[in-house]
């Protein structure tokens, strides 16, 4: 792999200096806390705005999915189901005029 960026870039990555690597590795776990502090900030206001009817959907879905999810043990079969039953609950607050 050659670096694309910084002091060491054009150079393959088995011949810059551990310390450096070090320092990258550093600096891209800062930026990915930053975007995931960033998406659970938008996550939370999208929240804030939901009737409790949706936020009793939203929470019985996540807790649903991460039981099911394929990478968490579940697996695809059960993961379409709790979507599809998602969905349907969705349409069923729109139609209701709770969502």
């Amino acid at each position: 792999m050659i670096l694309q960026f910084g002091k060491h870039k054009g150079r393959d990555i088995r011949d810059v200096p551990e310390d450096y690597l070090r320092w990258i590795i550093q600096q891209q776990e800062k930026t990915l806390a930053e975007y995931h502090d960033e998406l659970a900030r938008r996550n939370a206001l999208q929240d804030a705005r939901l009737s409790w009817a949706e936020r009793l959907v939203q929470a019985g879905f996540r807790a649903l999915a991460s039981q099911h999810h394929p990478d968490h043990g579940g697996d695809n079969e059960s993961m379409r189901q709790v979507m599809a039953a998602h969905e349907k609950l969705k349409e069923m607050l729109k139609r209701s005029g709770l969502a």
